[in-house]
Parts: structure tokens; sequence; C-alpha cells
């Protein structure tokens, strides 16, 4: 994994400083570039920006739609699909109901229930005892949990936090950062397990952002942006639902979001023995381009995710990016080390792949960055793909009319 290349042909990248998102190049490049959170006056200005297009792009009813766009969004299992999505919903203002509160709710109690019987299982598996001693009997406990996990009631709420006070635990859940990616959902949600034990307690927008479910199937949402209307198309990332991506990429579709998550270099895969997660996403990329409508009429929109977790784990643990990528010859920086990311998935592409596609980098957690990824797919859609669709439109109707003569 990691050969260095130079096959950058056919890319639109967004740039890792960029200002000025008004301007979409039309020609190739062979430097690699990404965008991050701006600081100072820039995050200002990014910040802003944002609002306003998030706003200009809200208004319900009486739009005079300029189109209809349909994006599949694709990825393996937890590289922000899902989350991506509901950012979007949420800058639209398109408020939860009271029953996918209700929802939420529950996937978060079964998260909060996973995060600490895993937490367990691991402490058993490296033989680490609690630093108070009456605590092993609750980690007994969590790893006997059956499937289907209780309410948090008061006398469970007291389990989970004397648990969490423990610092042996909090060294356990340290060591797995690095293994495992839902821990860091699981340690959101524990910093405001105060708040979530609450009676009255209704999740905020953050916390269904955080909330983790496997998705399966396909489960869409609609949002205005611009007077153009978006159709997100949120596939599941298992390996039994990526074998449903193929009719999903069917008539009616416009392009696709294909989500990396690129902090996974050093994740185990649970699908294939010996391989990361990375290289399950790599081989999930390569494997997209045998699909026709994808080589010949799809728009491909490339995004980096989870930029922040691979700055972490840049400076926590250089060696470990160094052995996933034995022919990276850059330094801990991230922007060079996205480089070498941006060149590895760039090789997987066909030769005879022709077209130009765009890669974005991005944080699906940061509403700024989301935005700036969104506004660019939106823009370079209005400007390019929908006044085609419409010439082809023209055309067909221009044709119908001279048969009929």
């Amino acid at each position: 994994m990691g050969n260095d290349v130079n096959k950058s042909e056919g890319i639109k990248h967004l740039g890792e400083a960029e200002e000025d998102l008004s301007e979409i190049s039309e020609t190739t490049s062979t430097s690699t570039t990404s965008m991050t959170t701006a600081s100072g006056e820039e995050k200002k200005k990014s910040s802003s920006l944002f609002r306003m297009r998030w706003r200009g792009g809200s208004k319900k009813g009486g739009v005079d739609l300029k189109g209809e766009v349909k994006l599949v969004i694709l990825g393996i299992a937890a590289s922000g699909k899902s989350t991506f999505v509901r950012q979007v919903r949420t800058a639209h203002n398109n408020a939860y109901t009271a029953s996918e509160l209700q929802n939420y709710y529950q996937i978060i109690c079964s998260n909060i229930w996973d995060g600490m019987k895993e937490v367990c299982i691991h402490m058993k598996k490296h033989n680490i005892d609690c630093a108070v001693p009456e605590n092993s009997k609750r980690t007994r406990y969590f790893r006997e949990l059956p499937a289907e996990t209780p309410q948090l009631t008061e006398r469970e709420i007291v389990r989970i936090k004397a648990l969490w006070e423990d610092s042996a635990v909090q060294k356990c859940v340290e060591m797995m950062k690095s293994e495992d990616l839902a821990i860091h959902n699981f340690t959101y949600f524990m910093e405001r397990i105060d708040e979530i034990s609450k009676p009255n307690y209704v999740p905020t927008n953050k916390d269904v952002l955080y909330a983790r479910q496997r998705s399966t199937g396909a489960s869409e949402c609609s949002v205005i942006h611009n007077k153009v209307r978006y159709t997100l198309v949120d596939m599941g990332g298992q390996r039994p639902e990526r074998a449903k991506w193929d009719r999903a990429l069917e008539l009616g579709v416009n392009g696709i979001f294909f989500f990396v998550s690129v902090e996974e270099f050093d994740i185990q895969s649970t699908e294939e023995k010996g391989k990361t997660k990375f290289e399950i996403s790599l081989q999930t990329w390569k494997e997209l381009f045998d699909n026709e409508n994808v080589m010949n009429k799809l728009e491909v929109f490339l995004i980096f995710n989870k930029i922040d977790l691979l700055e972490k784990k840049l400076q926590k643990n250089f060696k470990a990016f160094q052995t996933a990528f034995p022919n990276y010859k850059g330094d801990k920086s991230r922007k060079n080390a996205m480089d070498h990311i941006e060149r590895v998935f760039c090789k997987q592409i066909p030769e005879y792949f022709t077209k130009p596609f765009t890669c974005l980098r991005c944080c699906a957690l940061d509403p700024d960055l989301v935005g700036d990824v969104f506004n660019f797919a939106d823009k370079y859609i209005t400007e390019k793909v929908l006044p085609n669709e419409k010439k082809g439109k023209d055309k067909e109707t221009e044709k119908k009319g001279k048969e009929k003569k």
C-alpha cells in the first residue's frame, strides 16, 4: 500500500488554504491540495460565507428551482457519510421530528452501553485491572451484557459513572482510540452523561451528529440549496450493503460523493483478516469504476474525511503512518500526508477513465468544512452539470418536435 505515483490528471482540487470558492478550475493539476479549517480572520470570513450560503438555500416553498440533483453518498462503514448528510440537513433548518429524536435517544443509549462493554472487554483482553477494586464486578457486568441493552436507569448510570471515573478505564480508553473509531463517539457521550441521564433530555443537533448506527439499505434527505433541490441518498457501507450500490447508481443520479476515512490506516478491518479499513476503502474505490454509469455519466467527488483525527495520529504515532505507507518520505505535516494518500487513491483509477473528478478534504463534524464541500459541489454542478442537462433536454424536445412534423 502507498506506492508513490504522479497520476493526478483530471482532478479538480479545493485548496488547503482556499479563501475564494468562486472559481472552479477546469485544468488538470499535478499538485494535490486540500482544505483545512482557517484561523483568525480567515476563519471568521469562512464561517460568515458558510452561514450566508446555507441560509440562502434554506427557503421552503415558493422557490423557483433551477434544477434537481440526486447525489448518492458512498463509502465503507464508519467513513462519515451519515454524519455529513445530517450536517447538510441541520444547516438547511430541516428540524428533526419528535419521533426521530426519540429514535436518536435510543441510539445514543446503545452507543453508551456498547462503548462501555467494548472498554471492559478490552481491559480483560489486556489484563488491565480497575484502579478501584469494587469496579471489577462492574466490568464483568458490562462484558456479559445481552445484545438488547437496558435503559439508562438511575442504577445503571451509577455503574457507568463509577467505571468512567476509574483511572484504569480512562487509560484503556486512550489505548483504544488508535484501534477503534467508535470510542471517539463514546467519549463524547460520556462527557455529556449528566445531561443525557436527565429525565427531560432531548438530543441536540450535535448529539445527533455523534450518534452511530449501522446504515442499511438507502435513506434519503432532500434540501433546497441556492434554488437547486438536492436529494442525498445515503447508502449502507458494510460489505453486504455495498452489493446494493450498483442498483442505486442507475437512472436519475447525477453524481457520487465517495467518502474515505483517512485515519483508518492502522485500524484492522473486521471484514477481511489481515487488512486495514483503509485498504478496504481503497479496494472499494477501485471496484467502483467497474460500474458503467460511474465510468461514463456520473460526476465523482472523492471526499477525504476525518482529517482532524489523521492530524492527531500523525503527531502521536508517526511511525504507524510510515509503516502503512512505506514509500512516504514526507514529514508529519497533515497536508503532505494527505497529498500522499490522494496519490495512492489516484493510482487505483483505470487509465481509460478520462473524465475530470473532484478531490475534497473534510471533517464531517465541522459545519464550516461541510459547508465548504457542499458549496463547492453546488457551484460545479450548477455551472457545469445542469446547463449540459438542459441542453440535452432541449435537443430531445426539438427532435421529438421534428418527428411529429
